[in-house]
């Protein structure tokens, strides 16, 4: 969700305010990728050195004082140290560790062992994220080493950490990373590709609330990774390199780091724009809209499956789209395909367009010339079409945000309400004998303040769980509602939900799902993807944004949503003809359950 208002934040997570300390300054000498790189050896002693190597770099970045406290370019030590290892190979990778130590951690902590006392105090789901075993675990240490890292884990005290400001110190409900990128339009040499990756890989292993759903399989994930990362010296290589990593961590809001680029960097060779657009149902691929003329001339309909694209099957091109996205619900990847409209780009063949598709139960072939010249006429269709649809809807009169429907359903749209209504949505809920709440549309945070009214007596509805100082570590904090000063609606309350219901529309969901009895959720399974989003700043390739859910946002039981999502009570199947027929079928059963169980 969007970041939440900054009261329900500061609720969330009180703490003194605590200003970060300057960024990193600028890493000197950024050096161009080279073709005389060497690439990393796929010895498994190499790239456990370098798994290593990460881990500690990360953990000391995140848990040492001394890197803020002396302004220390951390990046540049890794750096330094990672040219060092390549330079001298045979000493391993234990005297870089020990560099690191002496920089992060001149002497051991002392006093009070604050740390442990923190892990002691904390709730089991708080601790889901935290495990230190591997510093027990690394053959490479010795124990004057295992044990300087484990004193600061033990001995840890909140400071002003240059790198990260967490919502107890900022007040805001999820982590703000501050990291350099090292500009914007450039390769990394290889160094640099491995300090994205462990960049990355430390900020989920530590400030992830989600992370759980990796089932303790992150740590490989970086060895996986480390050869790859080296290897990619071109610029679609390092860009896959990306997107594969983004995809590892199936997280709902970081579905793909880029939309517009994604099918250019995932599927082979040249691509060109189809004069029709696609969506995807499971294993059916149809037709969703076509350009103006190319029904006319193909034949072409809405709702026509398609089978081939210039002799390839479609759904090969629908599973490597798949296989690059973050998310563990293919429904939601087919979702996000089809929202997105990339399936309009397809490899090219020469000058010739070749659609196999299926219409009225009869397999049928169109072929046509379909060059420069083609592609260029139906873009400008095309554009010309948008420039027209989005007239067109400036002219529309939006629905209101609230409507009294035939039989005393109340309908509330909570993206449109605000809380100028609440004195005539409450007049509006005495009279109404049921309500209907979309949340297909991403509500304006006014209507979840004002849901109190759904409740007799305060209710917890949901569990926060957000990261703070101490690494790894999350704090719950209960949410409840109600009761409203004025009014209690005690009538039946059916909620809308579908792929679309992606982050606040599910917080919302889950506020008025813990009003229990008398409450029917209708639709489909919701998106999956809770929780406040934070951006992760990388290295190169900055036409990508990556994301994470750094707020968890949990039943208050403890359950999860995060790649889940909240089930229907009522399911309402997908259909080609719900794409096609321009009907709101959800809305419509949720009429006819209402009708049905007045």
């Amino acid at each position: 969700m969007k970041t939440l208002t900054r009261f329900i934040a500061i609720a969330l997570f009180a703490s003194t305010a605590v200003q970060i300390a300057s960024g990193c300054a600028a890493f000197p000498d950024r050096q161009q990728a080279s073709i005389k790189e060497q690439p990393i050896s796929p010895d498994t002693g190499k790239t456990a050195d370098l798994v290593l190597l990460a881990r500690v770099w990360g953990y000391l970045k995140y848990f040492s004082p001394v890197i803020s406290e002396r302004n220390i370019d951390w990046d540049k030590v890794l750096i330094d140290q990672l040219k060092a290892m390549d330079e001298n190979p045979a000493a391993g990778v234990l005297p870089s560790i020990r560099m690191m130590l002496d920089s992060a951690a001149p002497s051991a902590p002392s006093g009070r062992k604050s740390g442990a006392k923190q892990l002691a105090d904390a709730k089991e789901i708080e601790k889901v994220n935290v495990n230190h075993q591997w510093i027990a675990s690394a053959k490479q240490l010795g124990q004057a080493e295992k044990d300087r890292l484990t004193a600061l884990a033990d001995y840890f005290k909140p400071f002003k950490n240059k790198y990260i400001v967490t919502p107890d110190v900022s007040g805001y409900p999820s982590p703000q990373f501050k990291e350099e990128t090292y500009g914007k339009d450039f390769l990394p040499e290889k160094h640099f590709r491995l300090l994205a990756l462990f960049r990355y890989w430390n900020i989920i292993e530590y400030y992830l609330p989600a992370k759980y759903q990796q089932q303790g399989q992150w740590p490989a994930k970086l060895a996986r990774f480390i050869p790859e990362f080296a290897d990619a010296n071109t610029d679609r290589a390092y860009a896959q390199a990306l997107i594969r990593l983004n995809a590892a961590i199936t997280d709902g809001h970081s579905i793909m780091p880029t939309f517009a680029k994604f099918p250019e960097y995932v599927l082979p060779g040249r691509l060109i724009r189809l004069p029709f657009t696609m969506a995807v149902i499971g294993d059916t691929v149809f037709v969703h809209q076509t350009d103006s003329g190319f029904a006319e001339l193909s034949g072409i309909r809405p709702g026509d499956r398609v089978h081939h694209i210039n002799g390839t099957p479609v759904i090969r091109y629908v599973d490597a789209l798949r296989a690059m996205m973050s998310d563990p619900r293919r429904e939601m990847k087919d979702y996000y395909i089809t929202v997105s409209g990339m399936l309009r780009m397809m490899p090219a063949n020469g000058d010739t367009l070749k659609v196999g598709y299926e219409s009225g139960g009869q397999s049928k072939t169109f072929r046509a010339k379909y060059g420069e010249e083609e592609v260029a006429r139906y873009l400008a269709i095309g554009a010309r079409a948008w420039a027209k649809q989005q007239e067109a809807q400036k002219q529309e009169v939006p629905p209101p945000a609230m409507r009294m429907l035939e039989g005393g359903i109340l309908y509330i749209d909570p993206a449109k309400w605000s809380g100028k209504m609440a004195d005539t949505t409450r007049q509006l809920l005495e009279k109404a004998q049921s309500l209907i709440i979309e949340c297909r549309t991403y509500p304006n945070f006014d209507f979840i303040n004002f849901t109190h009214f759904l409740f007799k007596k305060q209710t917890e509805c949901i569990l926060w769980n957000g990261t703070i100082s101490y690494p790894g570590l999350t704090k719950t904090v209960e949410y409840k509602r109600g009761p409203d000063r004025k009014v209690h609606f005690k009538g039946k309350v059916v909620v809308l939900i579908a792929e679309k219901s992606v982050s606040r529309p599910e917080m919302l969901t889950m506020i008025v799902k813990a009003r229990k009895g008398n409450t029917v959720l209708i639709g489909r399974t919701t998106g999956g993807a809770d929780g406040d989003v934070t951006q992760i700043p990388m290295v190169g390739n900055q036409d990508m944004r990556f994301v994470i859910s750094g707020l968890g946002v949990l039943y208050p039981d403890g359950g999860y949503t995060q790649g889940i999502g909240i089930a229907p009570d009522v399911e309402v199947p997908l259909t080609v003809a719900e794409f096609t027929g321009g009907k709101d079928v959800i809305f419509q059963r949720a009429l006819q359950y209402l009708a049905a169980n007045p």
